[in-house]
């Protein structure tokens, strides 16, 4: 499991790594479209568009890599623009869609381990003072 936590006092950002890093994943659109605000469902898929591009255009890249970022970015975008204008959570399909594109998304960078690269490193440092 992974997790991270600022400590308020200091702004420091601490990242916590415990046994496998996921043990489930509950795919359930509906859930998702009636409890999720499509301003934070948006803001976390353009985090893992970031994680598409990042290992996409990584000098480690190789063609697992690859397959995933780009089957990730192929629903992600539109699943986003989707989402983007459906503020009442009605349709399902893209809240489906931006959660397969997201699982490929981090596979781009978890399955076979491609870095990441600038972006995330600057949402650590800027993470802690509520840049998302």
């Amino acid at each position: 499991m992974v997790a991270g936590a600022t400590e308020d006092s200091t702004n420091l950002k601490y990242q916590f790594l415990v046994g496998p890093a996921i043990q489930l994943i509950v795919l359930d659109a509906a859930l998702v479209a009636r409890t999720t605000p499509s301003r934070l469902w948006v803001s976390s898929g353009f985090r893992a568009i970031d994680h598409a591009v990042e290992t996409y255009v990584s000098p480690l890249a190789n063609s697992a890599t690859e397959k995933h970022a780009l089957a990730g970015l192929e629903m992600l975008i539109p699943s986003l623009l989707r989402v983007r204008a459906d503020n009442d959570g009605v349709d399902v399909e893209a809240r489906h869609l931006g959660q397969i594109g997201a699982i490929d998304a981090c596979a781009s960078c978890a399955r076979v381990y491609t870095p990441v690269g600038a972006s995330h490193a600057i949402g650590h440092m800027l993470g802690p003072f509520g840049v998302v």
